[in-house]
């Protein structure tokens, strides 16, 4: 090697020796894996015929691949791109992608990875099919990390389907799963938590814990609280746990369970080191005090959150609870001395947000309804980002309803709808629904009926729901129509009136599709109804048409 060298140098402006020494060079390198000295020389070449481009390829990608396990990504990329350069052999192109499109990603560079990944994303090779498998796998993690949920669940998917590995499987659910929640897509989401859960490999804390976001999401309550136990009692060490403890204390405190809500409040408080939990928790429990009338318990708690967690966001509250714990028994006096000892805090400014909401909440829960609207009216123009912006709206729609004002109801109810927080989401959507379904504007009921259907867990509103989307579908989509007609017959309840109506769409349709058979066969079944007169009439004239 050492003669080839000195004869390469001494004969090196003959291109005839040059080539050949080169060559030799190259082919002795290669052989005692020095891959670097043999890419360098090949690199001294004016040309390269077809078995040096391909000798070239192979020692771009070995040396890419070197890199790439040292960590030095950015050289790793320099190989993979010069052996790309020479497309001779299909296997060694479709490595050097795959670790090229690893080394952005390792980069963080997430749109390169992605345009690298769609070189190769239909190459199919038995060979290197576990390569093929994963390059799915690490394609959908670019378009996750881009937050392209619906291609990276795509790709997830079409890696779930063709791989054995339960690891990495466990892993392609969870993600699916937080795409499709980042989709607000719950139910599916749910869905591949649960998957993620069977495997039970690893991150099922976390798992369970998201799931049960997506449970409350979805109304599902009692399968939200299922998770939430099972963290507490099996993932004590878990960094879900106290927020768990928190979550269940919360639910009970909304059902009005005092006694499970101030014993998870507890726990929180025995538990975790984490300020805003804390603060919460204290809050939380001042606030059941409160609501029971034990002022003094309130006013303790409330005292805690104001002095020993000013920064958190459940200072306010605890401003205003303290605020409320001290007019309730009687000390107004004592509540103005407290104020004046917080350092730079402003009533004016700090306080309003909270003191005008519960202002017009007391008037609302007093029944004074034209007065709560009033002060709701006041609190939406002054505090559009205000806490309570969402349950001010909700607020002001139920004070419309009560004062028979149904257009003002129906904007305050919009509103909601408009608002990214899911709160009263169902609520809205009942009224809106009904309101136009009983004022006979059947595109609008439908539009709401429609978004009430994806999110309900009743089944008194999904009955509700399927009749009036038949109904209202009626006159404007008869295939739709008879399509909730079909869902309607397979209630386990039904009159006559609506076996009447789901009869006559279905009739109706299906002779508009020219399936007569199945026409004739419903709208014999309708003579059963004689009360139908009006029908039974168009009946007979089609019938006799058919027949």
């Amino acid at each position: 090697m050492k003669v080839l060298t000195s004869y390469n140098k001494i004969f090196k402006r003959s291109l005839k020796y040059n080539e050949e020494i080169s060559s030799l060079l190259v082919n002795l390198y290669q052989g005692s894996s020095q891959y670097i000295n043999a890419y360098n020389q090949l690199n001294t070449l004016v040309s390269l015929d077809n078995d040096k481009q391909l000798t070239m390829q192979n020692i771009s990608y070995i040396l890419g691949v070197q890199s790439y396990n040292k960590r030095n990504y950015n050289q790793a990329i320099q190989y993979f791109e010069r052996s790309n350069n020479f497309p001779i052999n299909s296997e060694i192109y479709f490595m050097s992608c795959f670790w090229l499109a690893e080394s952005f990603y390792k980069l963080k560079d997430y749109e390169k990875a992605i345009s690298i990944h769609k070189k190769i994303a239909y190459i199919s090779n038995e060979k290197l099919n576990e390569y093929v498998i994963n390059q799915k796998y690490n394609n959908a993690y670019c378009f996750f990390k881009t937050k392209n949920y619906k291609s990276a669940i795509e790709f997830f998917k079409i890696f779930e389907k063709n791989s054995k590995d339960s690891v990495y499987l466990n892993d392609s659910f969870l993600r699916i799963a937080d795409s499709y929640f980042m989709q607000k897509k719950y139910s599916k989401a749910h869905k591949y938590y649960q998957k993620a859960l069977n495997f039970n490999l690893f991150d099922s804390d976390y798992a369970l814990y998201k799931s049960s976001i997506a449970l409350g999401l979805l109304n599902k309550n009692l399968e939200k609280v299922s998770n939430l136990k099972k963290i507490v009692s099996d993932f004590s060490s878990s960094i879900y746990y106290d927020v768990s403890l928190y979550d269940l204390a919360n639910y009970y405190k909304n059902i009005n369970n005092y006694d499970l809500a101030l014993k998870y409040f507890n726990q929180v408080i025995d538990h975790s080191i984490e300020s805003q939990l804390l603060s919460g928790s204290y809050l939380g429990k001042a606030m059941l005090y409160l609501n029971n009338n034990e002022y003094n318990n309130a006013l303790d708690n409330f005292l805690i959150v104001a002095n020993k967690y000013p920064k958190t966001k459940y200072f306010k509250e605890a401003i205003s609870g303290i605020e409320r714990a001290y007019t309730s028994l009687g000390k107004i006096e004592d509540y103005l001395v407290f104020v004046e000892s917080l350092p730079d805090y402003s009533l004016s400014k700090h306080e309003q947000d909270t003191l005008i909401y519960n202002t017009a909440f007391i008037k609302f829960s007093e029944k004074k309804y034209q007065s709560a609207i009033e002060i709701f009216k006041k609190y939406l123009d002054d505090f559009v980002d205000g806490n309570f912006y969402i349950d001010a709206l909700y607020y002001s729609a139920a004070s419309s309803v009560e004062l028979n004002d149904s257009s003002s109801a129906t904007l305050y109810y919009n509103l909601i709808l408009e608002n990214s927080d899911q709160k009263f989401r169902e609520q809205s959507l009942i009224y809106l629904a009904r309101k136009y379904y009983n004022s006979k504007n059947y595109s609008l009921s439908n539009k709401y009926y429609l978004d009430l259907k994806e999110i309900t867990s009743s089944n008194s509103l999904k009955r509700e729901v399927l009749i009036r989307l038949m109904h209202g579908y009626e006159n404007i989509n008869r295939e739709k129509a008879a399509s909730y007609a079909t869902q309607v017959l397979e209630f386990d309840k039904k009159d006559d009136w609506l076996l009447s109506k789901a009869y006559t769409i279905i009739a109706r349709n299906s002779y508009d599709i020219g399936n007569y058979i199945k026409s004739k066969i419903f709208m014999k079944k309708l003579h059963l109804f004689h009360f139908m007169k009006k029908v039974l009439k168009q009946c007979i004239i089609m019938l006799i048409f058919l027949f």
